[in-house]
């Protein structure tokens, strides 16, 4: 009977062991799954920090490249008097007159040795989107008369994209510098094909949200900030 009863007592642990062993192994596959996972987060930490410096690598690279070209197409100038009509090269800038443009949201001032139009983001895309609104494109028509009506035909426009700080959450650009890029062409694209501007008068620049005009901590100033600037220059 003893005997009997010990056969029993080893047929029993022969089932239960590969339960006991079955557990054990699921134990050791839920430790190496929490171990990939945390080496993923890891991994993907590391590959956002390894993106930001890139990008501030090449926000610098392009902030170089943008004032070689600009000292190489602008010649140095003496500042002169903001009230002033600009004469640089024998071809005098206009005095300032905002007549059709401030009835279309454009504001312009001279900035230095510059005349500036500057169209607010508000009138002319959407949030997120780099597509003209139709009073993005009264806007832009206006200033294209301006243009061709008040300048040489030597003077060089700057189109410079610029945006807030905020992130983008929903756009398929992928950083405010991409957003300002595409609005900055855009801007161009109307003014040479439907402006009928010649396109070698252009240089189509993207701050992004490097060079703000007010501040960013306030919906009013982040609206300022969200820009394209036209700048006037001569040659």
């Amino acid at each position: 009977i003893t005997s009997f009863r010990n056969l029993v007592v080893l047929a029993m642990l022969a089932l239960v062991s590969p339960l006991f062993t079955g557990c054990a192994s699921s134990q050791a596959l839920r430790a190496s799954l929490a171990d990939r996972n945390a080496l993923i987060r890891d991994l993907q930490n590391e590959n956002s920090a390894i993106r930001e410096r890139l990008q501030l690598v090449t926000y610098d690279r392009d902030q170089l490249e943008l004032t070689l070209s600009e000292r190489a197409i602008v010649p140095e100038v003496e500042p002169l008097e903001a009230s002033s009509p600009t004469d640089m090269g024998g071809a005098p800038f206009p005095a300032l007159n905002d007549s059709g443009l401030s009835d279309v949201g454009v504001e312009l001032e001279r900035r230095g040795d510059s005349v500036v139009f500057t169209i607010p983001s508000a009138i002319t895309f959407g949030s997120g989107s780099a597509t003209l609104s139709s009073e993005g494109e009264a806007a832009l028509n206006a200033v294209a008369k301006r243009l061709k009506a008040d300048f040489d035909d030597k003077v060089l426009f700057f189109v410079e994209g610029h945006t807030d700080s905020e992130r983008i959450r929903r756009s398929k650009f992928r950083s405010n510098r991409e957003l300002a890029g595409a609005r900055a062409r855009a801007v161009h694209e109307h003014l040479v094909t439907q402006g009928h501007i010649e396109d070698q008068r252009f240089v189509v620049v993207s701050h992004g949200p490097h060079r703000p005009i007010d501040t960013n901590a306030t919906a009013e100033g982040r609206a300022r900030n969200r820009r394209v600037e036209i700048i006037v220059r001569n040659p």
